[in-house]
């Protein structure tokens, strides 16, 4: 049997999008409207795809992603090829997708530095030395800290740069962030510093899930 959800999606082509759900025998077909859903079990599992390259439709992908959240459990995005954990992640306390787009290069391997550019950052938004990161990596949390000489603050565009190195486990946490080992990509998926708002309104950034499972 196939559930059937309306998610209000006005303003890209009108109306309201379907998420489809159904049983691994028989799962739910994929469509496109400006987004493609797939899904199938014993553990739900959703491939999709959203887009919002223009940033106007940020807050529309957010109600979206907060109804996904309202089916319950936690979400976790992979490659379904390779079974590795992607670059975004969704919780259902959240109810919309926390991370934008964090791209890192590493510095130097030997003291294993790297170099964070973060954007979808609130303008003016500012970290500093000294602050932690946590990300996820081959499932193992690890903490990092940032080491820029001066404050970094986010741009008129909502990016920053910043430079991390490990830090001791007992470290208190900030921005959680995950890397995804097979993209070399940084990407925020948890709780933001205190007084720092990362995601403010509508996400300046395009969306893509390659896949959800739901936990």
């Amino acid at each position: 049997m196939t559930e059937i959800i309306n998610v209000p999606w006005q303003g890209v082509s009108g109306g309201s999008c379907e998420l489809q759900t159904g049983h691994a025998e028989n799962p739910a077909r994929s469509f496109e409207y400006d987004q493609t859903l797939n899904l199938s079990g014993p553990r739900w599992i959703l491939r999709v795809r959203l887009s919002d390259r223009d940033g106007e439709q940020g807050g529309r992908i957010r109600a979206f992603l907060a109804r996904l959240a309202a089916l319950g459990g936690r979400f976790r995005c992979f490659d379904p090829l390779r079974r590795r954990p992607l670059q975004y992640a969704l919780t259902a306390t959240r109810g919309w997708l926390a991370n934008t787009s964090v791209e890192a290069s590493i510095v130097s391997i030997a003291a294993s530095t790297y170099n964070i550019t973060v954007s979808g950052l609130s303008i003016g938004a500012i970290f500093k030395p000294g602050d932690a990161l946590s990300y996820a990596f081959g499932g193992e949390q690890r903490l990092y800290r940032i080491v820029n000489d001066t404050d970094v603050v986010a741009n008129a565009s909502g990016q920053a740069t910043f430079m991390v190195v490990p830090r001791p486990r007992a470290a208190s946490v900030g921005t959680a962030v995950r890397f995804d080992n097979a993209t070399s990509v940084f990407k925020l998926i948890g709780q933001e510093p205190a007084g720092v708002d990362l995601v403010p309104g509508p996400l300046p950034v395009s969306i893509e899930l390659t896949a959800i499972e739901v936990l």
